[in-house]
């Protein structure tokens, strides 16, 4: 039988990692952005743990620019250019709702569904589970492309410097059971 976690996002981190690409991508910019405002659930059965489930959703105006090195007004420039290309009035959130859960060495191999802009694709990741009576941690990593959910990656200097198709997400969520 699965028992029901909450996710605490005031304990939890959900990053991007977005890449450079382009002649002139030395001269860019790597950049961190992180949700700060999510919510969803994990169904975890320890002793059936292909019988679990996760589901999560993150609001797409909640997602904020981490790097402290970016003056405010290119700050704010990137957050627009951000914006518009999720385009977050139409599209508000982004989703995950895992299909199956397969455990393996160290872990388990969730794969699921990833909802952006009305798209989804079914993505494999490996995560490190601890556990203790009352509360859970999920750890791992995965990555996806732009261009899987009909984005194309900021560009300048006519595609010379532009943000690499490639996103990594990291993640590390805390969930407490329900009562």
């Amino acid at each position: 039988m699965s028992e029901r976690f909450l996710i605490q996002k005031s304990d939890s981190r959900l990053e991007v990692r977005t890449g450079t690409e382009g002649l002139l991508s030395g001269w860019a910019h790597e950049h961190l952005i992180r949700a700060k405002d999510f919510e969803g659930f994990i169904d975890f059965s320890k002793s059936e743990p292909h019988k679990s489930r996760v589901s999560m959703s993150l609001l797409t105006q909640g997602l904020e620019l981490m790097d402290e090195k970016v003056k405010p007004k290119d700050r704010k420039e990137i957050m627009k250019n951000m914006r518009k290309i999720l385009e977050c009035t139409r599209f508000p959130s982004i989703s995950y709702l895992s299909e199956s859960v397969t455990p393996v060495a160290d872990g388990l191999e969730l794969e699921g569904n990833l909802r952006i802009k009305g798209r989804s694709k079914l993505l494999r990741t490996f995560v490190s589970i601890e556990s203790d009576e009352d509360s859970l941690t999920a750890t791992g990593n995965f990555s996806f492309l732009h261009s899987d959910f009909g984005m194309k990656p900021f560009r300048a200097a006519l595609g010379a410097i532009k943000v690499a198709n490639e996103l990594s997400i990291d993640f590390h969520v805390r969930a407490v059971r329900t009562k």
